[in-house]
């Protein structure tokens, strides 16, 4: 479904919102978008940002899209 995107991550780019925006892009919206992002390339110095990234994705929380104080549900 939808385009295969790559994300190259560069030693030089802000790590904290570089970070905050690879797991939006990977994890926002199940990946059912058509820019979400499938695969991330870590140039040089980048590459030691994997295990942070891993542990950003761990706190996401997976449900069915319902937000308890709301009555309707995210598509």
């Amino acid at each position: 479904m939808g385009a295969k995107n790559h994300g190259v991550i560069m030693p030089d780019a802000n790590k904290q919102n570089t970070l905050n925006q690879l797991v939006g892009a990977a994890f926002g919206a199940a990946g059912q978008r058509c820019m979400a992002l499938s695969t991330a390339v870590f140039v040089g110095e980048a590459k030691q940002w994997i295990p942070e990234l891993v542990e950003k994705a761990k706190l996401l929380k997976v449900n069915a899209g319902k937000v308890e104080h709301y009555s309707y549900y995210l598509h």
